[in-house]
């Protein structure tokens, strides 16, 4: 059962609205979040999904005209930013969210301007964002096919335990270098870029980490 609470108040020269949103979910669901202008920060561990929607514009009448739009289907919740006009030529204001996830969820999240973070991943991933940075730490890649991250202006930045089983890895970056903890031998076939292609154990996770300006890191977590 969806339950929301809207509260607006002033914020600098325009005001901000708060929305809370508790959507329950079986085992491991899929759980996308796409916004527009925002941030998107996930953390896993809940027993549901748990939403905080930060609503700001210049205006009371344009943060009226922000919606959050949830779909649900079989497995799957998508939660959509909602903007006056589609949002084409400018948005008046912007959403972030934060949420909270069960263990194990495959997360696709998307934003075009904005910093995507998500913490304590246990399953399949795609972010991506044009301007901001992209961080995603896991806790277990056990079971896991596939990570991407791909972005546009920004640092990209995938942590995974010590003792992940890699598959494919493919890093690159037009301009900027690429940085693991893992033996990818980036080859600096482009003057102020990197690129790294290597296949570790077969079976493992898949990773494709891509930024066109800045770093790409590849992290282990002890």
């Amino acid at each position: 059962m969806l339950a929301a609470v809207l509260a607006a108040i002033p914020f600098l020269s325009g005001v901000t609205a708060v929305e809370h949103l508790t959507l329950p979910s079986g085992p491991a669901p899929l759980v996308s979040v796409v916004t527009t202008a925002g941030s998107i920060r996930v953390e896993s561990g809940g027993a549901g999904v748990e939403v905080v929607a930060t609503k700001k514009a210049s205006t009371a009448t344009a943060l009226a005209a922000l919606k959050v739009v949830v779909v649900r289907g079989a497995g799957r919740i998508a939660i959509r930013a909602s903007y006056a006009n589609g949002c084409a030529v400018h948005c008046d204001g912007g959403i972030s969210f934060d949420v909270r996830v069960p263990a194990g969820a495959s997360l696709d999240l998307a934003t075009q301007t904005g910093n995507i973070a998500a913490t304590g991943l246990s399953g399949d991933a795609r972010l991506s964002t044009t301007v901001g940075t992209l961080d995603a730490r896991y806790s277990s890649v056990t079971g896991v096919r596939r990570i991407e991250m791909r972005e546009e202006i920004g640092r990209v930045t995938l942590a995974l335990p010590s003792s992940a089983q890699l598959g494919r890895v493919r890093a690159s970056t037009m301009v900027g270098r690429v940085n693991s903890d893992w033996p990818l031998e980036p080859a600096n076939a482009l003057v102020v870029g990197s690129t790294a292609d290597r296949a570790f154990t077969p079976g493992g996770v898949d990773v494709r980490l891509q930024s066109t300006v800045g770093a790409v890191y590849l992290l282990k977590r002890p």
